[in-house]
């Protein structure tokens, strides 16, 4: 990558063809994320922790999973949610802690969208970009929501620094390696405004009064959360998430399979 700065929108497409023509994939890392409550807002502030790891492999092998520690009380690592959705020879399956059944599905997308809220987005970030098309996106924003690029060093790696929003109301700063293109880091401040909230809460119902009762989901779960009015409170949000990655290098087989629930 040359010195001299490039614009969003060739850094974006850039970062898009780099690893939309990776030949393998790795990463790990952690999203911290701090709730600051509003002072007439119900939540309580704390600090929730997500450890993820991404797997790739084209044309078909792929693995994403994360822990997540609610902060709300202390609980060891044994017990914190545990998400995992995995493709073997085409076929897309994941499972999690609070369903504790393996799941089949049409897509890949359908497993990591279903993850993309509680998983602080690590479940489509960096997948909707390793395989784009994915109807929740990815980490990379359109290049008009992009206020300026420059360079800043992270960790001691000369990074190109990236200042706008994700989508409306969500300030973020991406940083990616100038050098490699890779996505290192991610910090993002979200102000909960009622209205915020009161679109969250509509599409929300909206996705639920659609779906067919099935697992959880069972008729008086969906009853009583179409019934529900929320007490729209105003909070912020401020997250960072650090990835620890590397591209196009060899990754065994049994990675992909190593520790999977029974069943899959």
């Amino acid at each position: 990558m040359p010195r001299n700065l490039p614009d969003p929108t060739t850094l974006i497409a850039d970062v898009a063809e780099r690893y939309a023509s990776m030949r393998t994939y790795r990463d790990d890392g952690d999203a911290v994320t701090k709730y600051e409550h509003g002072p007439f807002s119900s939540i309580a502030e704390h600090t929730t922790r997500d450890f993820f790891r991404t797997l790739f492999s084209r044309p078909d092998r792929f693995r994403f999973e994360f822990r997540h520690d609610s902060g709300l009380a202390a609980k060891p690592e044994s017990e914190w949610n545990w998400y995992v959705a995995w493709r073997l020879g085409g076929k897309a399956k994941s499972w999690w802690t609070l369903r504790p059944f393996v799941e089949e599905s049409a897509s890949i997308f359908d497993c990591l969208g279903a993850a993309a809220g509680i998983s602080s987005r690590t479940s489509v970030n960096v997948p909707g970009m390793l395989m784009p098309g994915g109807p929740a996106g990815s980490a990379l924003p359109a290049p008009k929501r992009v206020d300026s690029v420059r360079r800043e060093e992270v960790d001691g790696v000369d990074c190109l620094r990236m200042d706008g929003r994700r989508t409306e109301g969500v300030a973020t700063t991406w940083w990616f390696d100038a050098n490699t293109l890779l996505l290192r880091r991610i910090h993002q401040v979200t102000h909960f405004t009622k209205e915020f909230l009161q679109r969250q809460h509509e599409w929300t119902r909206d996705v639920i009064s659609k779906a067919e009762p099935h697992g959880a989901l069972t008729p008086e779960v969906k009853r009583r959360i179409l019934d529900e009015r929320l007490p729209l409170r105003e909070f912020t949000s401020e997250a960072t998430t650090t990835y620890r990655a590397a591209a196009d290098v060899a990754i065994d087989d049994s990675s992909f399979t190593d520790g999977l629930p029974p069943d899959s």
